[in-house]
């Protein structure tokens, strides 16, 4: 019996299995909790993550200016009462706003429109970050 021979013969290679393609793009990495999403349910929920409520980017900055353009929305309820015996949901007061914003290498830049209860309107423009 010698050390290097080949007894045995060698089994037969697997016939070769078709090869499936999967399209590019079809899903998405969130920045914020790491999870894989499909992309198409990321657009029917507004650009935002499923999973974590994280905003995705709408469009890109050119290069050099920033990193993304977003867009947003908030819905706000409250008032004030003199004592705490006075507070009640029946009577707060509601406003409502959108919001564009872009992460630019000045920092954050929002411009936003707001509505209040009373018909009363704010703009508003925010650069930089707020302490």
């Amino acid at each position: 019996m010698a050390w290097f021979k080949k007894e045995k013969t060698p089994k037969a290679a697997p016939a070769r299995e078709r090869k499936i393609t999967i399209p590019e793009g079809l899903w998405v990495k969130c920045d914020n909790c790491k999870e894989i999403v499909y992309k198409k349910e990321v657009a029917r929920n507004a650009n935002v993550c499923p999973k974590c409520n994280y905003h995705f980017r709408i469009a890109a900055l050119p290069a050099g200016l920033g990193k993304g353009v977003y867009v947003g929305g908030v819905v706000e309820g409250g008032n004030t009462w003199a004592t705490s015996a006075d507070i009640s949901l029946d009577d707060l007061r509601y406003s409502f706003a959108g919001l564009l914003g872009a992460d630019t290498i000045a920092g954050p830049v929002f411009f936003a429109y707001a509505v209040g209860e009373s018909g009363s309107t704010k703009l508003y423009l925010t650069v930089g970050r707020t302490f």
